[in-house]
């Protein structure tokens, strides 16, 4: 992503925002530390983008240009730290297990209770009566 001091026409991956992100509130949230530091007229965003969704994407847009803003003026942190856009979201795709199909996923029903269950050794002590010997 690249923040150029010229006012000019935004892009992502080559094509006007709003072409790329496809939805207005997508371009709103992917613009929104710009709308809130009163700089969207100063600067010029183009940037590439790939992988995740759409949504996902207008995110780390999102926090590409408030990093960007905050190296270019190190007084828009507290503002932009305060409305969370120097925020990293910190969720991740959850490792797949062995014998599960994925990683949040499990089996069905069904089919976890056709599994063989472990068997547990007796607890000898509950079928030998105390003080007696077998």
């Amino acid at each position: 992503m690249r923040l150029f001091p010229a006012g000019g026409e935004h892009r992502v991956n080559d094509r006007a925002p709003l072409d790329y992100l496809k939805r207005e509130t997508l371009v709103q949230a992917a613009m929104h530390a710009l709308t809130l530091t009163n700089t969207v007229g100063k600067y010029t965003v183009i940037a590439r983008v790939h992988g995740g969704g759409l949504t996902g994407q207008s995110g780390a847009l999102r926090m590409a240009i408030a990093r960007a803003l905050v190296r270019e003026d190190e007084s828009l942190r507290g503002l932009l730290g305060r409305e969370g856009l120097l925020t990293r979201d910190a969720r991740m795709k959850e490792r797949k297990k062995y014998g599960q199909p994925g990683g949040a996923q499990a089996l069905p029903v069904q089919q976890a209770l056709a599994l063989p269950r472990h068997h547990h050794a007796p607890n000898r002590s509950a079928r030998v009566p105390a003080g007696t010997h077998a």
